[in-house]
């Protein structure tokens, strides 16, 4: 199941009704997290321990994002795409992504940028065999561009940094969420950033700044 640590304590509850619960995110407000179980997205109220289903998926979940806008995104293995479901539940859709064909295998760990239509996602493709970040926008037709090389997914974080994983490092490089566009060298933030092969680096960050990781071979947590 899933459990709450708030960061300012020692102690952690375990929340009710997270059986099997998986790949937790946050809604924007941080009063709610969905997250996959069985088969099914749901989203839990974290005061109350609420919970409600939002829609069943088929296949292996690959991360999700929720937007301002009241929308849900979530990967899965089949099909191997990108699917919306509104935050009150509701009927899932696949995403058309222009330029998917370029993809080799799922496309993975979507991430929401600030205006809620922008998206990050994790996909390798047929010319580039370790995997990047790719934005796209939801309802547009222009295709998705690669932002940079990754082996992890990537977050957005303020004032205007994206954090990625590569070769094992964490790195920071400076994003204009204006431009969608990446700028400068990125540089390390912490070493031996514990990953795993399918693009996904254990670490997470608050719009605070507040930086969340694992090590390779440490079971520990670590903030900074």
């Amino acid at each position: 199941g899933l459990w709450l640590r708030p960061l300012n304590s020692f102690e952690a509850r375990r929340l009710p009704n997270t059986e099997d619960g998986a790949q937790p995110f946050w809604s924007p407000d941080g009063q709610s997290s969905a997250f996959f179980a069985q088969g099914r997205v749901y989203a839990i109220d974290l005061a109350r321990g609420d919970r409600r289903e939002l829609c069943a998926f088929s296949g292996i979940a690959r991360g999700g994002t929720w937007s301002i806008a009241g929308a849900i995104i979530f990967a899965t293995s089949s099909p191997a795409s990108l699917v919306r479901v509104p935050s009150e539940g509701g009927k899932p859709t696949p995403i058309s992504l222009p330029g998917a064909e370029h993809h080799r295998g799922p496309v993975s760990w979507p991430m929401f940028l600030p205006d809620g239509r922008s998206l990050l996602y994790w996909a390798r493709t047929l010319t580039d065999e370790g995997g990047g970040i790719h934005i796209a926008t939801v309802g547009s037709d222009a295709e998705a561009g690669r932002l940079l090389a990754s082996d992890t997914q990537a977050i957005h974080v303020a004032p205007g940094y994206l954090l990625f994983g590569r070769e094992s490092r964490l790195y920071r490089q400076r994003f204009d969420v204006e431009t969608k566009r990446p700028s400068g060298d990125p540089v390390p933030v912490v070493d031996a950033l514990r990953t795993a092969p399918i693009g996904l680096g254990e670490f997470s960050a608050s719009s605070t700044g507040l930086l969340a990781y694992r090590q390779e071979m440490d079971a520990s947590n670590h903030f900074t």
